[in-house]
């Protein structure tokens, strides 16, 4: 369901690998936006950081949507070692309260990335970047299981192909993860990530002839087709939209790739009326969705 309009600004912040984004936001326009560098290996520069930006905007209300798995309900954190050094669960709502920060809501990136796209309605969306991202969104809420965790977020994990490398995330051996995203192409190719390894860095070398490259290229879609394929048959979603930094990179070349191999894997009566989009939002959507969020949260107890 489309949230009704509300009528006051506010400051929705994105923390990323790298950058953190910050956007005012008002009926899902952005009215201004600007990026800080992310401090990583230390939480409490990290807290820092975030105590800054807030102090920017004193009279507006905020919220933050973190990476990784974020547990709304117990304000914990998970897998956050990579980015503040941190291996157990990261109270951050804890954290953030005892410095008199009060967000109105602390959610996972992937969550009001897929609020975002959404805009009120349903839909799974499949993000590919660095790694792999699903959620199923239904009538505007993000559906999630135990613990909080999104629901179809597993799905990456199924084994896609038989290969001899194994994933260098859940470690089993031709995962759907393996053949989707940066991190899978990169063991694939046998190389480390620099910054010359981007997105295009793949379409490069398979459009100079490298025969690696072109089926690593190839296999990427297939598995993403899979990943639609997969949400379609057992989410009950009729409509499936890619987002991500390597969608974006790709776009192009997937459009013509992916609709017909996300249905090679399913029969006629199971994808009838499907669809496959891309992105409306891009870079947007998790600032439009964080804000979506705060609003229903607003909504909810003013």
């Amino acid at each position: 369901m489309r949230l009704p309009l509300h009528d006051e600004p506010l400051l929705v912040v994105d923390v990323g690998g790298t950058r953190i984004k910050w956007a005012v936001v008002n009926n899902r326009k952005v009215m201004t936006r600007g990026t800080d560098t992310t401090p990583t290996g230390n939480l409490d520069l990290l807290l820092e950081q975030l105590n800054r930006v807030v102090d920017r905007f004193p009279a507006l209300r905020w919220a933050l949507a973190l990476p990784h798995d974020m547990d709304t309900a117990s304000g914990m954190w998970r897998d956050a070692f990579d980015l503040v050094g941190v291996k157990d669960d990261v109270p951050i709502v804890q954290l953030l309260q005892a410095r008199n920060l009060f967000p109105l809501v602390v959610a996972s990136d992937l969550l009001v990335a897929a609020a975002g796209e959404a805009d009120g309605g349903s839909l799974g969306l499949v993000q590919i970047g660095t790694g792999v991202g699903i959620a199923v969104v239904e009538d505007g809420t993000v559906l999630t299981g135990p613990g909080g965790l999104l629901l179809g977020a597993g799905l990456k994990h199924i084994r896609f192909r038989e290969s001899e490398l194994a994933c260098p995330e859940c470690g089993l051996r031709g995962c759907i993860f393996l053949y989707a995203c940066l991190r899978g192409h990169w063991r694939r190719l046998g190389i480390d990530p620099t910054p010359d390894v981007d997105p295009l860095y793949l379409l490069r070398r398979s459009e100079s002839g490298d025969p690696l490259a072109r089926d690593i290229l190839t296999q990427a879609f297939d598995a993403w087709g899979f990943l639609a394929a997969t949400l379609i048959a057992s989410c009950r979603v009729q409509t499936v939209r890619f987002a991500g930094g390597v969608v974006s990179a790709w776009e192009e070349r997937a459009r013509s790739n992916v609709m017909d191999l996300s249905l090679r894997h399913i029969p006629p009566r199971v994808s009838r009326g499907a669809r496959i989009e891309f992105s409306k939002l891009q870079e947007n959507a998790p600032l439009i969705g964080l804000a979506d969020l705060a609003v229903r949260q607003l909504q909810t107890t003013d």
